[in-house]
């Protein structure tokens, strides 16, 4: 993670390097959309997956249609990663099954079982931290805001306490990491993600676990520590991450079923908004709807209205581009008023 980007990876041992680290999934966001995008995961399937996923895991025990079981299991996995890089750890986990399977360990969905309890137990959580702590209006020191808000609810002994998680988590290193390497490794085929090839390295701290807590925890942190803040974005509708003075109003999230970001969809509808809102627009709308009754009552033909509309049309744009004066602009629409 730095100012800009969060990055999150799954890895593996190589079949046959143990101890040789492959690595899966390498998948980039701009900072804070982890977490945002995790409040509006619908957890409900977890139930009827965690059944898929224990009849797989018989199948496979019993030797039946093994590779094709394993293949659903992969598309749980890649189902939850689609939702948020949240989802990391349980997904690593339904694949790993995989892995025990090679080395002839037992399977079990225990594991992952008790992981989608977690999700569980922590979303409603977050989000009353997004909505109480990370929506703050003006940049400010969060560190200090989360430690004095949790004070503060300890000693009033608010039920809410309970939704300030603890800063900890495992063992962190500081190294060299990547970035712009979406794209290049077998989960982001699967995933569809666009292809880079600007591939830089960065110095920053990484957690390596297999624990959601950890995860979760850790990203928690990192936010705090840098200061992010959430805001609602004005197009979907969905938190997502600012830093210092930012006046961005739209997220980076692609529109489903569209190939456009909010931000790009939002940025064009403020302008039209403005656009509409311009005086200019606004003259020419009045004397429109007054030239365009002209022609209802018998005063005007519709072959001199759309002359006027032509030209009406024409100095707008002018004005609107400040290539012509409103004043003159307002002036020649009320030239020909009728009296």
């Amino acid at each position: 993670m730095d100012s800009a980007t969060e990055c999150f990876e799954i890895r593996t041992e190589f079949k046959d390097a143990p101890g040789s680290i492959q690595t899966l999934y390498h998948k980039e966001y701009p900072i804070g959309t982890a977490l945002t995008d995790f409040l509006y995961a619908d957890l409900k399937a977890f139930s009827v997956h965690l059944e898929q996923i224990k009849a797989h895991l018989k199948e496979i025990k019993a030797g039946n249609d093994i590779e094709q079981h394993f293949g659903q299991l992969f598309d749980i996995a890649i189902f939850w990663l689609r939702r948020s890089p949240v989802f990391a750890p349980l997904a690593a986990s339904i694949q790993r099954q995989r892995l025990y399977f090679d080395q002839g360990k037992k399977l079990s969905a225990d594991g992952i079982e008790r992981q989608m309890a977690y999700y569980t137990e922590v979303q409603p959580k977050l989000l009353y931290l997004a909505e109480n702590f990370f929506e703050a209006d003006t940049p400010e020191d969060m560190t200090a805001r989360y430690f004095r808000q949790h004070e503060e609810l300890g000693k009033k002994q608010a039920p809410e306490w309970c939704n300030f998680l603890p800063l900890k988590y495992g063992e962190v290193t500081y190294g060299i990491t990547m970035k712009g390497a979406n794209g290049f490794f077998p989960y982001d085929d699967a995933l569809n993600e666009e292809r880079r090839n600007d591939f830089q390295e960065f110095p920053a701290e990484t957690l390596d676990t297999e624990e959601p807590n950890d995860f979760v925890q850790f990203i928690l942190a990192e936010y705090i520590r840098r200061n992010l803040r959430f805001r609602t974005c004005k197009f979907c509708g969905r938190y997502f991450g600012i830093m210092g003075n930012t006046r961005a109003e739209f997220c980076d999230r692609l529109i489903d079923g569209s190939t456009k970001t909010c931000k790009e969809m939002g940025s064009l509808r403020l302008y039209e908004k403005r656009k509409m809102e311009d005086p200019a627009i606004r003259e020419y709308k009045r004397s429109y709807k007054a030239h365009n009754a002209r022609i209802r009552y018998g005063i005007m033909t519709r072959e001199e209205f759309n002359a006027w509309s032509q030209e009406a049309r024409r100095k707008r744009d002018d004005c609107v581009a400040g290539k012509l004066p409103l004043e003159e602009f307002v002036a020649w629409l009320d030239s020909d008023r009728q009296s």
